[in-house]
């Protein structure tokens, strides 16, 4: 990364994106270059030919290059797909200080102990340790204890992962490329970096990214996120059912998709065009509120849902989230947080990638410079941000 850029790559299931971001004295970022492939030698996120990999990375990679005129030489890397899981832990450490004072060692080894409580995680890798809330002596909650004096520290913290197979081949793809990992993050944590405000997730806020296969459900709650879940559902089944329903092959069935409202419609067609993607969305939106409710937050998040990913462009699924999910809806287009001389770079499609070099330049702005680790430090960023 170079002084005061940052590139940000999302590997997504169906699309390869790749962004290079300015950072600004004064103004707002913007937006140097770009570029999109096709994910060969992925599947539902599962990396099948890693050579497929690396030569879609080059294209793409080439792209950005030629229109922003330097090399991608470092990157902050999204990960997201089915390989995605999370898990809610606890853990507790005695206060390590004879006056009590609670430190960031005490914190670590809390958070190592809720980690040994998860059990062998087989195959998996930690990218992110969040910390949802700590409580003092059973009984003081806060999200920052550190400066706070107590005897006994109890942390509960969400952990995502994915599998650790598939974490190294992407690494390897990109080291094919000749470019360096300094930091990964989970597609929907940097989408959320990008789309949601404080008061979002402070207040209460689900993001839903709508990909290709999949779609990436993320809760957040007093600044953090909760709960996040990968679904196994996505844009594709529309066009899949399109096909079914009306004859025709994938490729019209996904013209017809994303151009219903420019179309003439007979009034049977009509009426089975709602039938096809109604009865889908009801199959998605029944996931989602499923998991709110086992997570006891159906209806319960202020800020409504926040539509996000390729899938998101789908007429009439802000709408139908709205009616199913009783909570407001809306997709956000982030056309006041940066600069770009294209237009389509304002699409919901680009947000994790966009999102991804706005935590670079976080960390530039706070002096930091990455090589990647697996160890996960990730919930000191969070606990920081919360301070004054």
């Amino acid at each position: 990364m170079r002084n005061k850029t940052a590139v940000g790559i999302d590997i997504g299931s169906s699309q390869i994106k790749v962004v290079a971001m300015e950072l600004a004295n004064g103004s707002k970022p913007k937006i140097l270059g770009y570029g999109s492939a096709l994910s060969q030698g992925l599947k539902r996120g599962e990396i099948m030919d890693q050579r497929e990999l690396a030569a879609s990375l080059k294209n793409c990679l080439q792209k950005c290059q030629d229109s922003s005129g330097f090399p991608v030489e470092e990157a902050y890397l999204a990960v997201d797909g089915e390989n995605l899981k999370s898990f809610r832990a606890k853990g507790v450490a005695i206060v390590s200080r004879a006056d009590g004072e609670i430190t960031e060692y005490d914190i670590e080894r809390a958070i190592e102990t809720a980690k040994g409580n998860l059990g062998q995680l087989m195959n998996r890798e930690i990218i992110h340790a969040i910390a949802v809330s700590f409580k003092i002596d059973d009984n003081f909650q806060t999200q920052n204890p550190i400066g706070l004096k107590g005897m006994r520290l109890e942390a509960d913290i969400l952990f995502v992962t994915t599998l650790g197979r598939n974490l190294k081949s992407l690494i390897k793809a990109l080291e094919i490329n000749k470019v360096a990992v300094l930091k990964i993050i989970s597609s929907p944590l940097a989408s959320s970096r990008l789309l949601l405000s404080k008061t979002q997730k402070e207040v209460g806020a689900m993001l839903l990214d709508v990909g290709g296969t999949t779609m990436a459900l993320s809760v957040f709650e007093e600044g953090v996120p909760i709960s996040m879940e990968i679904l196994p559902i996505g844009s594709d089944h529309i066009s899949h059912d399109l096909a079914i329903g009306f004859q025709i092959s994938l490729e019209e069935a996904e013209n017809l998709k994303t151009n219903i409202l420019n179309k003439n419609w007979g009034r049977e067609e009509k009426r089975k065009l709602d039938e096809i993607i109604e009865a889908r969305f009801s199959d998605i939106f029944e996931l989602v509120d499923r998991h709110l409710r086992k997570i006891g937050r159906h209806g319960l998040l202020p800020s409504g849902v926040i539509l996000t990913g390729g899938g998101a462009n789908m007429p009439g699924l802000s709408e139908y989230a709205k009616k199913f999910l009783k909570l407001p809806s809306n997709i956000y287009l982030p056309r006041e947080e940066y600069d770009s001389s294209d237009e389509s770079l304002y699409l919901p499609q680009w947000s994790s990638a966009i999102g991804l070099c706005f935590w670079a330049m976080d960390d530039l702005r706070e002096g930091k410079r990455f090589a990647f680790s697996p160890r996960p430090s990730f919930v000191l960023k969070w606990l920081r941000t919360l301070l004054p």
